[in-house]
């Protein structure tokens, strides 16, 4: 959630700026979370508590789980196939275990179905991001915002 707004804010780019003198405002205006689509991939506890703090915001809950739960249909959230999920957010959240089936389940493909200058955070496992497609999105504009805690190597350093 942290990552979300920090990147809807703008709140890097404003702390950078601050620290450099430039107390300009242009480009720093953030977007309202209120009556977006959130997508979420993988509904477990963790999946559940964001969707719950988001919805506090008034998003729309879309979500893809191979194992749907009443919990997150209770707070409201529908479940959909992954393409639609990817299709209709306009931020991901992933929350899902690496495992052979989710490696890089955010890949070039993937990205070309989603709506341009969707966010996507990812604080689940970096494995489950494609980097070389997510910088290439970035770089051309098709992802808008990217915010993670984690990446694609970090079990060769913590695991």
């Amino acid at each position: 959630v942290a990552l979300m707004m920090c990147l809807d804010r703008k709140i890097h780019r404003a702390y950078v700026r601050t620290r450099e003198g430039d107390y300009e405002l242009e480009g720093l205006m953030g977007n309202e979370m209120h009556g977006r689509t959130l997508g979420i991939i993988g509904t477990g506890k963790i999946g559940q508590l964001v969707a719950s703090c988001m919805k506090g915001f008034g998003m729309r809950l879309v979500c893809y789980d191979v194992y749907p739960n009443d919990t997150m249909k209770d707070l409201g959230g529908e479940y959909m196939s992954l393409e639609e999920v990817l299709a209709a957010s306009d931020v991901i959240t992933l929350h899902c275990p690496l495992l052979p089936k989710t490696h890089h389940i955010i890949n070039e493909e993937a990205i070309s179905k989603m709506k341009p200058g969707v966010m996507v955070i990812n604080t689940s496992r970096g494995g489950l991001i494609d980097s070389k497609a997510m910088v290439k999105a970035l770089k051309t504009g098709h992802i808008g915002s990217f915010g993670a805690d984690v990446y694609e190597q970090e079990e060769d350093i913590f695991f």
